[in-house]
C-alpha cells in the first residue's frame, strides 16, 4: 500500500505519464469520470515494476501493453485484461482478478 493512501481509494497507474496512449485513463480520473461512478480512483507514477506492484497489490489497475502488465503472473492467472484505452489500439488496462471492487469498476466501460 501507498503510504498515506486510504484504504478504498484504488491506485491506478500506466506504463508512460506522458504519452498520449494513455492520456484517457489519467483524465478520467482528473475530470472525475471514476468518482461519478462511485469509485474512489487516484493516479500514481508507475513503479519501477509496475507488473510486481500489480501482483503485490501496490496498485490496482495498470494502463499498459498486456504482456507488460501480466509479467508476473503465471500464465495470464490471477489477472485480468479490462478494456482497451483508445479504439484501435492494442494496449489494454490490467488488473489484479482480486482487487477490492473490480467488478464494480467494470460497469464504468460497458
Amino acid at each position: 500500500m501507498i503510504p498515506g493512501a486510504r484504504e478504498d481509494t484504488m491506485r491506478l497507474t500506466v506504463a508512460d505519464a506522458i504519452s498520449p496512449s494513455y492520456f484517457v485513463a489519467i483524465a478520467a480520473i482528473q475530470l472525475g469520470f471514476f468518482q461519478q461512478e462511485g469509485v474512489d480512483m487516484e493516479f500514481v507514477f508507475s513503479p519501477p515494476n509496475p507488473s510486481q506492484a500489480l501482483k503485490d497489490g501496490t496498485i490496482d489497475f495498470f494502463g499498459g501493453s498486456p504482456y507488460t502488465g501480466l509479467r508476473t503472473f503465471p500464465g495470464w492467472r490471477g489477472g485480468v485484461l479490462l478494456c482497451a484505452l483508445s479504439h484501435y489500439t492494442y494496449w489494454f488496462l490490467a488488473i489484479r482478478s482480486a482487487a477490492t471492487g473490480a467488478t464494480a469498476c467494470g460497469r464504468i466501460w460497458e
